[in-house]
């Protein structure tokens, strides 16, 4: 540019001006080739914020430069940033309205910003250019699969196979979505094919898990184990369940609950026993709401009883935090309200943390209860799980007397055979009286 001024300050030939112009043309391509090429390979390394900073650099120069923003976009899809992604393939569609790799990567931008009504259309869009147009019929089954359209996603899927059976992303795809159909053999003779098509196919030892991890059609529970609730001890069953899972939205089960617990502390302070009988049900409804129900009884000592109703909601985000809120009324000689909430945060892969607060009351008492317990979730290796607690609380009693609570838990699921779950369970508390439970449970999966 300095050479251009001093040219046309000292009137040069006009050939001469003409030679320059053309160089300096030239050596700002060869600059922005230059950087499109160190932008690649930023982008190949997976360093995606220097990738990104040069594509943007190359555009203050020249802003149309198409393959600059459209890789612009494709990073901040992938970072996650959904809307500076849109405006990238926004301003490209402006001006290449037809182009159907550009409407293609915005509609997997827009599935995975959980669009899915816009993703469809513009999916929809390039397949009546060309019906046959493979990333967008892939991006119909998997938009169906997260949408949690199981049915639909494992005929998209089948679909697919029927002209790309080697390819193992496809049958992973089938699989997931086999799973929310409910249909676990087929799901995992699907994994098992994507790895014999790949033998270090990335995350396969999880794929199988994940059949193991998931609900099954019908599933028992039976718990046996040893109790002590101040100077009474106990061995015997302690709880039986049947549960029912169609398909991905619904669940319903049955409980029979013999454990000798604190929650109710009406109950612990005059040394009762107590076994509760109960039904639910779940419902998913989307991806982001589900709404626990239980009703049943409990039984108390001659012959009295205690109706039960539990109530509870999650709420579900994208980066999997979970909200969840919910209420227990026991009614009965007193009605007892308990509500509480609580939320799920992810702290790495395999690895959550849950605060959950509770607050109990007798209606038209003084007498209040309040307990704050901390969870931990972990996902070993094999689809071992081990969930500790622990509890710290304080109970208030007429008389202006006082009760801490705390006390702790172990659980620890382990996967013995693709059928069959064994659990361990150790629970202590302290506080009105003095609990310990012992237990070991055994669960069989009946798979569809």
């Amino acid at each position: 540019m300095m050479l251009l001024e001093f040219l046309f300050k000292n009137n040069a030939a006009p050939w001469l001006m003409s030679l320059a112009i053309c160089c300096s043309v030239m050596q700002t391509a060869a600059a922005q080739i230059e950087e499109l090429q160190a932008a690649q390979e930023f982008m190949a390394a997976k360093n995606y914020v220097q990738a990104s900073y040069l594509y943007s650099e190359i555009l203050k120069g020249e802003p149309e430069n198409k393959d600059a923003r459209f890789q612009r976009a494709i990073i901040s899809s992938w970072q996650k940033e959904y809307a500076n992604a849109s405006s990238d393939f926004q301003y490209l569609l402006d001006r290449h309205p037809g182009d159907a790799s550009l409407l293609t990567a915005y509609a997997y931008n827009q599935a995975w910003s959980g669009n899915y009504v816009e993703s469809e259309s513009l999916f929809r869009k390039v397949l009546t250019q060309d019906p046959y147009h493979h990333e967008s019929l892939k991006g119909l089954a998997y938009v169906a699969l997260w949408k949690g359209k199981g049915k639909l996603a494992v005929n998209r899927f089948d679909r697919l196979l029927q002209s790309e059976h080697l390819t193992p992303d496809l049958h992973v795809g089938q699989g997931h979505a086999l799973l929310l159909a409910g249909k676990h053999k087929a799901a995992r003779h699907a994994f098992e094919t994507a790895i014999s098509l790949q033998e270090n196919h990335k995350g396969s030892v999880d794929l199988l898990q994940a059949v193991q991890a998931s609900p099954a059609l019908l599933e028992l529970s039976v718990w046996g184990g040893y109790t002590r609730f101040k100077e009474d001890q106990a061995w015997g069953l302690r709880l039986a369940e049947i549960a029912f899972q169609p398909n991905h939205f619904y669940r319903l089960w049955a409980r029979y609950d013999n454990t000798l617990s604190l929650e109710n502390f009406t109950l612990a302070q005059s040394e009762q026993r107590s076994e509760a009988y109960l039904i639910g049900g779940m419902v998913n409804w989307n991806r982001t709401l589900t709404t626990k129900v239980e009703v049943g009884y409990r039984g108390l000592p001659e012959s009295n009883h205690e109706k039960l109703l539990i109530l509870e909601q999650l709420v579900i985000f994208r980066n999997q935090w979970i909200i969840k809120g919910g209420a227990v009324l026991n009614q009965g000689i007193d009605n007892i309200w308990t509500t509480y909430g609580g939320i799920t945060v992810p702290v790495m892969d395999g690895w959550s943390l849950e605060p959950v607060y509770f607050f109990t009351q007798p209606q038209g008492s003084n007498t209040r209860e309040q307990r704050f317990q901390l969870n931990s979730y972990t996902q070993l290796g094999k689809g071992h799980q081990i969930n500790l607690a622990g509890i710290w609380g304080r109970v208030s009693i007429p008389e202006n007397t006082h009760d801490n609570i705390y006390g702790g838990s172990l659980s620890w699921n382990i996967p013995t055979a693709r059928k069959h779950w064994t659990t361990l369970m150790v629970r202590y508390e302290s506080g009105i009286q003095e609990l310990l439970t012992a237990s070991l449970g055994f669960k069989y999966r009946l798979e569809r």
